[in-house]
């Protein structure tokens, strides 16, 4: 839709206007973008542009990455590792019991 509003923004003042529109949405977003990376306090209302491109940027990612083939391992806790707590070690030895 950007580059089709920028193409037309010539011959239409709607498509100006659309143009003029979708420049702001991103220079909120990139503001926010900015001020949190920054570390100053966050800007509620910039939290909606923001969200909004950053995911449809990471949607645009991971088709791209689809696409190409690119996968990814499966990732799974190793559960053997946690401390076990002395009611589920109780636990376990009264379920042989039964």
């Amino acid at each position: 839709m950007f580059v089709t509003a920028a193409m037309l923004a010539m011959r239409s003042r709607f498509y100006a206007a659309t143009l003029a529109a979708q420049l702001v949405f991103y220079a909120l977003a990139g503001s926010g973008w900015i001020l949190e990376r920054a570390g100053s306090r966050r800007l509620r209302f910039l939290a909606l542009p923001q969200y909004f491109v950053l995911a449809n940027l990471a949607s645009i990612l991971a088709c791209y990455k689809f696409l190409s083939g690119e996968r990814y391992a499966r990732w799974e806790p190793d559960r053997e590792s946690q401390p076990v707590s002395a009611s589920r070690v109780a636990a376990a030895g009264n379920q042989g019991r039964e």
